[in-house]
């Protein structure tokens, strides 16, 4: 068989087309993948046969969500691209417009005819015949957003935030959150019950938060992971919920059957979302990529090619699953280079202090690495250390690693600042990128290890910490990263000021770069 699809692109002007695309290749049972690259095109959705789907994929799926019947579903991407299969419907997204920071999740109205999505700054976009009740956007939030769910009836929602924050929105009922409070693990999703008179929150850790009408059927916290959680999702009855981590692990709670898993599978990109069906007798799980797996009595109605850009080369001896960490944790980073956030400390990030470790922080618990949220650098490094992940400054580190700069992590006096390692070039150079730099941006920079200072950094190079385990970044990178972060120092934001950009405007001063707290060399195409 041979099929047609209709792809909606973004045009050169903006305008919105649809183009029917023919595939190349016969379907046979699994989709065929078409990189839609000429044309101008930039994005957008695909419609089509059940059985195969097309798209340019500019930006890792972030979420999905299933049609009332489960004969469908949507997949987001976390440049705003919204993908329907099946018998969902396609009513617009984001793709090729202006994101302040990148989606993080999708929820269908109750009847299917519509979505909306939510990005990390709490910004909400509603397509259909989804209404829109407000947004977080502009506001200051402690943890980034990282998922929303739809009430019942489609009049409101709710969003949690990394710190387990919860923030309810047009006929949606606030029941409580963990926002506050102290985690183990960022909260990673959020799952209303049936009637909407609670929700539970899952962390990184297989914690289960269960607030309102929501009954709690026990967790995975304290057990050996070896992955972190990234999702859950209720059973349509409420007596029990599914959770589900990066590796494809499926975990059954209460009245919620097994219907199998992926764990112990090679995957190409991580597990990223489980959506249950409307029987309660299967569930869909989605890939970083696209991929879609169906479990129980879901069916399987289409799966995005993995087709995500590569913006850095990634070492051929890592694994590939470790690769797409890495890949996935440098494209979330790139996707803020340039962005500007006004007055000093202001960000998106965490409190209003100093954030480029922060920064590094956000792009990796986004990619499912359980890094504490600490805005001293030398918290970040030694909690590296406690899991043997640290490469000393004469290493060659990976893109995806956090470079520190200054001589060690004991105070904010002598961790001067952290920058996200984005490429490792021929030339001996390594590209970085810089969270708070010198306009209270983030920047890329470009300069040799061993000359980081006379580059304009605040420092020498101390150390690398890598995201995940140093051993060839495999055989897999879904190690339970279960370090206690108690014992982690924790610096006021005025003891972060004072010492971190006073040491460095005086250094400053000394040899005549007075360019700000966090200016950095540029690389000069």
């Amino acid at each position: 068989m041979r099929c047609v699809c209709v792809v909606e692109c973004v045009g050169g002007g903006g305008r919105r087309e649809r183009r029917p695309v023919r595939l190349a290749g016969r379907v046979r049972g699994v989709a065929v993948g078409v990189a839609l690259a000429a044309g101008g095109l930039l994005g957008g959705a695909v419609v089509g046969p059940a059985s195969a789907s097309a798209a340019a994929l500019n930006a890792p799926v972030v979420g999905s969500a299933l049609t009332p019947d489960s004969g469908g579903y949507w997949l987001a991407a976390g440049d705003g691209g919204v993908f329907a299969e099946g018998d969902a419907g396609f009513y617009g997204s984001m793709a090729g417009k202006p994101l302040a920071q990148p989606v993080v999740g999708i929820s269908a109205t109750p009847d299917g005819k519509g979505y909306v999505l939510a990005a990390g700054d709490g910004g909400v976009f509603a397509f259909g015949d989804a209404s829109f009740h407000g947004s977080l956007a502009g506001k200051h939030l402690n943890a980034p957003v990282v998922g929303i769910a739809e009430t019942p009836d489609g009049g409101g929602y709710w969003m949690a935030a990394g710190d387990g924050g919860v923030f309810a929105f047009g006929d949606a009922g606030f029941y409580d959150s963990m926002g506050g409070k102290p985690l183990n693990q960022p909260v990673v999703g959020i799952s209303p019950t049936p009637d909407g008179k609670g929700y539970v929150l899952a962390a990184g850790d297989g914690g289960v938060f269960a607030f309102g009408d929501a009954s709690f059927h026990g967790s995975l916290a304290g057990k050996h992971l070896n992955a972190p959680v990234v999702a859950i999702a209720e059973t349509p009855d409420g007596g029990g919920y599914w959770l589900a981590a990066g590796d494809g692990g499926v975990f059954a709670q209460g009245d919620a059957g097994f219907y199998g898993s992926l764990a112990g599978k090679q995957l190409s990109r991580p597990i990223v979302s489980i959506n249950a069906t409307h029987t309660g007798h299967g569930y869909m799980l989605t890939g970083a990529d696209g991929g879609t797996f169906a479990f129980g009595d879901d069916q399987y109605h289409g799966s995005l090619p993995a087709q995500g850009i590569t913006p850095a080369p990634v070492p051929a001896s890592a694994s590939p699953a470790g690769a797409s960490a890495r890949s996935k944790i440098v494209a979330l980073g790139l996707s803020f280079n340039g962005q500007q956030y006004g007055r000093r400390y202001n960000n998106p990030f965490g409190p209003n202090e100093q954030w480029c470790a922060l920064f590094v922080e956000y792009l990796w618990q986004h990619n499912g690495i359980p890094a504490p949220e600490n805005g001293f650098t030398g918290a970040l490094y030694d909690w590296g250390r406690a899991l043997g992940q640290v490469r000393p400054p004469s290493a060659t580190p990976q893109p995806g690693d956090a470079v520190f700069f200054g001589s060690g992590p004991q105070s904010p006096s002598t961790s001067a600042h952290v920058a996200l390692v984005v490429s490792v070039n021929s030339d001996g150079t390594i590209t970085t990128l810089n969270g708070d730099a010198g306009n209270n941006n983030v920047d890329e920079a470009r300069f040799r290890p061993s000359q980081a200072r006379q580059a304009g950094n605040p420092g020498p190079i101390y150390g690398y910490v890598s995201p995940l385990p140093l051993s060839a970044d495999g055989p897999t990178p879904y190690q339970t990263l279960a370090a206690p972060v108690a014992f982690l120092p924790h610096f006021s934001a005025r003891q972060l000021r004072a010492q971190h950009y006073g040491r460095r405007h005086h250094r400053r001063a000394r040899t005549s770069h007075r360019r700000g707290a966090h200016r950095h060399a540029r690389h000069h195409r």
